[in-house]
């Protein structure tokens, strides 16, 4: 179960996308009302960048409204974290933080058991190394 104040972390992290996201519909509603060639281009960039970004948020707001948490063992740290995301689980899914944490770094390629929200696979508790026995 995901804990009421990451609940509400992932509400501010969904409402701040889907702020952003309106922001790139309405680059996209305005571009595509007049179109020519780099305008159209641009407008349909724009509208799919937002749609996505709408949908990463009702991931966001479905995990602060439900708060199911799935914890996982194995899942291996990553070497860089400049795409975003932090740990690779063992099918290959992903899972990111949330924005910023005040936790210690992962090791690379370490091992460790992580909890994350089920639906926005933001992590919501800190990583434990796993052990390998």
């Amino acid at each position: 179960m995901i804990t009421w104040k990451w609940r509400l972390a992932l509400a501010a992290k969904a409402a701040l996308l889907l702020a952003i996201a309106a922001s790139f519909l309405w680059i996209a509603a305005l571009t595509l009302l007049e179109p020519s060639g780099l305008a159209t281009i641009i407008g349909l960039a724009s509208g799919g960048t937002g749609a996505f970004l709408v949908w990463a948020s009702m991931r966001g707001f479905a995990d602060a409204v439900v708060g199911e948490s799935v914890t996982e063992e194995h899942a291996v740290a990553l070497k860089s974290r400049r795409s975003g995301v932090s740990v690779r689980f063992a099918d290959g899914r992903l899972a990111e933080y949330i924005l910023l944490d005040s936790w210690q770094p992962l090791q690379p390629d370490a091992k460790y058991i992580v909890t994350y929200g089920r639906y926005s696979r933001v992590i919501v508790k800190r990583p434990e190394p796993a052990s390998d026995g």
